[in-house]
């Protein structure tokens, strides 16, 4: 997978897919499962002690690193663990991804979830150029400029802080692919992408009757562009 020299050099991705997927609300199990980590997050980490946790600390300094200050683009991991902190619990949307937000609450790492029919030829990770951004879900533009962000032939469609309209996905969804983003300070044993995939997957199975023959996982060499 292709990706610009100085993301490829600071961030590591994970990539899974999954098809025969019959997109529909969440059931009892999955909200109570959601409530469950929302509760046990905000337990054990006071609301002004979010920098205290290591992952929230290494995602932030990835960010840095990138020229992104993450207080003011908070990565989507951290966007989730601040509501349960703060007493919101976690967005209901649909099983699919109420089960991936689960995934990334506990991971405490960004995962952008999208439609794999709406991805268009070849998948490569680069820093938004001037101007560069897309219609976000449920609100106005997301800007990309100088942020981490995947690309494909049609321009942007995900980043580590918020997924796009056009590769939502939906209940006419039947294969979605996720990409988890976690920084190569984390270190590999274990592989903290490793973790998230094998919790995704799980998840999946649990909470949306996904095949596990029908779900394929990994991490793919990142080669500088």
């Amino acid at each position: 997978m292709r990706a610009a020299t100085k993301v490829a050099a600071l961030i590591e991705l994970g990539l899974l897919t999954a098809s025969g997927l019959r997109v529909r609300p969440a059931d009892a199990s999955l909200a109570e499962a959601l409530a469950a980590a929302a509760s046990a997050a905000r337990a054990r980490t006071p609301e002004g002690a979010l920098g205290t946790v290591p992952a929230v600390k290494a995602v932030r300094a990835l960010f840095s690193a990138l020229g992104v200050d993450p207080t003011r683009t908070r990565p989507s991991s951290e966007a989730l663990l601040r509501r349960a902190v703060q007493g919101k619990g976690l967005p209901h949307v649909n099983n699919v991804v109420d089960a991936v937000n689960l995934c990334s609450l506990e991971a405490q790492l960004p995962v952008g979830l999208y439609d794999r029919a709406a991805i268009r030829g070849e998948i490569w990770l680069d820093l938004g150029g001037d101007g560069a951004g897309y219609a976000g879900l449920g609100k106005e533009r997301v800007g990309l400029a100088g942020r981490p962000a995947l690309f494909d032939d049609d321009g942007p469609f995900g980043a580590p802080t918020s997924d796009s309209f056009r590769t939502r996905v939906h209940e006419g969804t039947t294969e979605i692919l996720c990409i988890v983003f976690a920084p190569r300070s984390m270190g590999s044993d274990p592989s903290a992408v490793g973790v998230c995939l094998t919790g995704i997957r799980s998840a999946l199975v649990t909470y949306c009757a996904a095949s596990p023959e029908r779900i394929h996982a990994h991490v793919p060499a990142l080669h500088s562009a």
